[in-house]
Protein backbone atom coordinates (compact mmCIF):
# COMPACT_ATOMS: atom_id res chain seq x y z
CA UNK A 1 0.00 0.00 0.00
CA UNK A 2 3.11 2.37 0.78
CA UNK A 3 4.18 1.53 -2.04
CA UNK A 4 1.05 2.48 -4.42
CA UNK A 5 0.82 5.48 -2.47
CA UNK A 6 4.20 7.16 -3.15
CA UNK A 7 3.62 6.03 -6.63
CA UNK A 8 0.71 7.81 -6.75
CA UNK A 9 2.25 10.68 -4.88
CA UNK A 10 5.33 10.70 -6.94
CA UNK A 11 3.21 10.79 -10.11
CA UNK A 12 0.94 13.53 -9.12
CA UNK A 13 3.82 15.25 -8.29
CA UNK A 14 5.25 15.15 -11.71
CA UNK A 15 2.08 15.83 -13.18
CA UNK A 16 1.80 19.30 -11.77
CA UNK A 17 5.79 20.03 -11.93
CA UNK A 18 5.15 18.97 -15.73
CA UNK A 19 2.04 21.27 -15.53
CA UNK A 20 3.62 24.14 -13.76
CA UNK A 21 6.71 24.20 -16.29
CA UNK A 22 4.32 24.01 -19.29
CA UNK A 23 2.38 26.97 -17.79
CA UNK A 24 5.94 28.65 -16.77
CA UNK A 25 6.87 28.20 -20.65
CA UNK A 26 3.27 29.25 -21.58
CA UNK A 27 3.22 32.15 -19.65
CA UNK A 28 6.69 33.18 -21.08
CA UNK A 29 6.09 32.88 -24.65
CA UNK A 30 2.52 34.81 -24.03
CA UNK A 31 4.43 37.62 -22.06
CA UNK A 32 7.23 37.37 -24.75
CA UNK A 33 4.69 37.91 -28.05
CA UNK A 34 2.66 40.20 -26.43
CA UNK A 35 5.56 42.50 -24.90
CA UNK A 36 8.08 42.44 -27.78
CA UNK A 37 7.02 40.40 -30.70
CA UNK A 38 3.89 42.09 -31.59
CA UNK A 39 5.15 45.99 -30.80
CA UNK A 40 7.92 45.25 -33.16
CA UNK A 41 5.55 43.06 -35.67
CA UNK A 42 3.28 46.09 -36.55
CA UNK A 43 6.43 49.01 -37.23
CA UNK A 44 7.62 46.41 -39.55
CA UNK A 45 5.12 45.38 -41.61
CA UNK A 46 4.06 49.25 -41.91
CA UNK A 47 8.08 49.79 -43.20
CA UNK A 48 7.84 47.03 -45.24
CA UNK A 49 4.30 47.82 -46.66
CA UNK A 50 5.11 51.81 -46.47
CA UNK A 51 9.05 52.28 -46.96
CA UNK A 52 9.94 53.64 -50.17
CA UNK A 53 13.36 52.82 -50.35
CA UNK A 54 14.91 50.72 -53.35
CA UNK A 55 15.74 48.44 -51.42
CA UNK A 56 12.77 47.57 -49.73
CA UNK A 57 10.79 48.30 -53.08
CA UNK A 58 13.24 45.60 -54.88
CA UNK A 59 12.26 43.45 -51.69
CA UNK A 60 8.78 43.96 -52.29
CA UNK A 61 9.25 43.67 -55.76
CA UNK A 62 10.11 39.90 -55.29
CA UNK A 63 8.45 38.96 -52.33
CA UNK A 64 5.36 39.44 -55.17
CA UNK A 65 6.80 38.11 -57.74
CA UNK A 66 7.03 34.91 -55.53
CA UNK A 67 3.87 35.11 -54.28
CA UNK A 68 1.79 35.13 -57.46
CA UNK A 69 4.22 32.26 -58.99
CA UNK A 70 3.77 29.91 -55.83
CA UNK A 71 -0.21 30.98 -55.99
CA UNK A 72 0.05 29.79 -59.84
CA UNK A 73 1.80 27.26 -59.49
CA UNK A 74 -1.12 25.61 -56.80
CA UNK A 75 -3.78 26.61 -58.79
CA UNK A 76 -3.98 26.01 -62.62
CA UNK A 77 -3.43 28.89 -64.26
CA UNK A 78 -6.58 29.55 -66.68
CA UNK A 79 -8.59 29.18 -63.27
CA UNK A 80 -6.71 32.22 -62.08
CA UNK A 81 -8.86 35.21 -62.20
CA UNK A 82 -8.34 37.90 -64.68
CA UNK A 83 -9.02 40.73 -61.23
CA UNK A 84 -6.34 39.24 -59.59
CA UNK A 85 -3.80 39.48 -62.69
CA UNK A 86 -4.99 43.02 -62.80
CA UNK A 87 -4.59 43.63 -59.45
CA UNK A 88 -0.94 42.18 -58.80
CA UNK A 89 0.02 43.52 -62.04
CA UNK A 90 -1.03 46.98 -60.33
CA UNK A 91 1.00 46.51 -57.57
CA UNK A 92 3.91 45.51 -59.32
CA UNK A 93 3.37 48.42 -61.80
CA UNK A 94 3.49 50.85 -58.94
CA UNK A 95 5.97 49.62 -57.00
CA UNK A 96 8.06 50.12 -60.13
CA UNK A 97 6.43 53.76 -61.13
CA UNK A 98 7.81 54.16 -56.97
CA UNK A 99 11.40 53.18 -57.88
CA UNK A 100 11.48 55.07 -60.79
CA UNK A 101 10.68 57.70 -59.79
CA UNK A 102 13.12 57.64 -56.43
CA UNK A 103 15.97 56.99 -58.54
CA UNK A 104 15.56 59.64 -60.70
CA UNK A 105 14.86 62.07 -57.73
CA UNK A 106 18.17 60.93 -55.70
CA UNK A 107 20.06 60.64 -58.74
CA UNK A 108 18.43 63.42 -60.90
CA UNK A 109 21.59 65.83 -60.23
CA UNK A 110 23.94 62.78 -61.53
CA UNK A 111 22.13 62.39 -64.82
CA UNK A 112 21.82 66.11 -65.23
CA UNK A 113 24.98 66.48 -65.04
CA UNK A 114 25.83 63.44 -67.19
CA UNK A 115 23.53 64.50 -69.87
CA UNK A 116 25.40 68.62 -69.87
CA UNK A 117 28.50 66.55 -70.74
CA UNK A 118 27.65 64.54 -73.13
CA UNK A 119 26.20 67.75 -74.62
CA UNK A 120 29.02 69.53 -74.30
CA UNK A 121 31.65 66.76 -75.81
CA UNK A 122 28.99 66.75 -78.84
CA UNK A 123 29.31 70.00 -79.01
CA UNK A 124 32.91 71.02 -78.76
CA UNK A 125 33.83 67.56 -80.70
CA UNK A 126 31.77 69.08 -83.65
CA UNK A 127 33.76 72.89 -83.26
CA UNK A 128 37.12 70.99 -82.96
CA UNK A 129 38.91 71.53 -86.56
CA UNK A 130 40.52 67.92 -88.53
CA UNK A 131 43.99 69.14 -87.58
CA UNK A 132 43.51 70.36 -84.39
CA UNK A 133 45.79 67.71 -82.31
CA UNK A 134 48.56 68.31 -85.20
CA UNK A 135 48.64 71.78 -84.73
CA UNK A 136 48.39 71.25 -80.61
CA UNK A 137 51.45 68.71 -80.37
CA UNK A 138 53.31 71.44 -83.17
CA UNK A 139 52.07 74.26 -80.12
CA UNK A 140 53.48 72.07 -77.60
CA UNK A 141 57.35 70.98 -79.62
CA UNK A 142 57.67 74.46 -79.93
CA UNK A 143 56.89 75.60 -76.82
CA UNK A 144 59.94 72.54 -74.77
CA UNK A 145 61.83 73.63 -77.84
CA UNK A 146 62.40 77.17 -76.92
CA UNK A 147 62.16 76.65 -73.29
CA UNK A 148 65.09 74.48 -73.41
CA UNK A 149 66.83 76.87 -75.37
CA UNK A 150 66.05 79.52 -72.83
Amino acid sequence: MIYIFLLVISTVGTILSIGALFSYITHSFLLALFTTWLPTLFPTISKFLFDFSPITILCRLIFLILCFFIFSYKNDPSSINVFTILIYSMIMILNIVILVVYILINYLNILLFLFLIILMIKYFYLQIPNNFLNQLQDQINIFFCHSFNQ
